[in-house]
């Protein structure tokens, strides 16, 4: 193996530790939540895309259409979720974040990002330097992939 090849098992390899270790950081707001797994997952998936219909929803997790309905309605129920109408389509609606969801998961978000800001504190300027070099380099090459697809 290439010294670019073991690099790149490296940081593959640190990356996956990194992550489990801030998903850890994350996990307390959301043990917390009285929100079940499909619940949280299609809340994650709304708030992605700005707000799906039903349908969108039932194929991207892979149920049907009146199980989505029922977890929306909860999270509605719950203030989570709201239903509005599509702008092109008023037949269609979406469902969108509230305010209050948005409250929720900006908090677990949060939890995650402040303990890796607090770690980053520890690390030496140097070694900070090198970092931003790599991850401008790295998000370099993927806005050109964007571009180029």
């Amino acid at each position: 193996m290439d010294d670019k090849a073991a690099l790149i098992d490296e940081i593959a390899r640190l990356q996956a530790e990194l992550g489990a270790a801030l998903a850890r950081q994350r996990y307390v707001p959301m043990l917390r939540s009285t929100l079940t797994m499909q619940q949280f997952k299609l809340m994650m998936l709304i708030r992605a895309h700005g707000g799906m219909t039903g349908n969108e929803l039932a194929e991207r997790l892979g149920v049907s259409l009146p199980t989505v309905s029922g977890i929306v309605d909860r999270l509605a129920e719950r203030g989570l979720l709201e239903r509005r109408e599509d702008e092109e389509d008023r037949r269609v609606r979406r469902s969108v974040v509230s305010d209050a969801g948005e409250r929720m998961m900006a908090e677990i978000d949060a939890a995650g990002e402040q303990y890796g800001r607090d770690v980053l504190e520890e690390v030496g300027v140097a070694d900070l330097r090198a970092l931003a070099r790599g991850v401008a380099a790295v998000k370099a090459v993927l806005e050109a992939r964007v571009d180029r697809a």
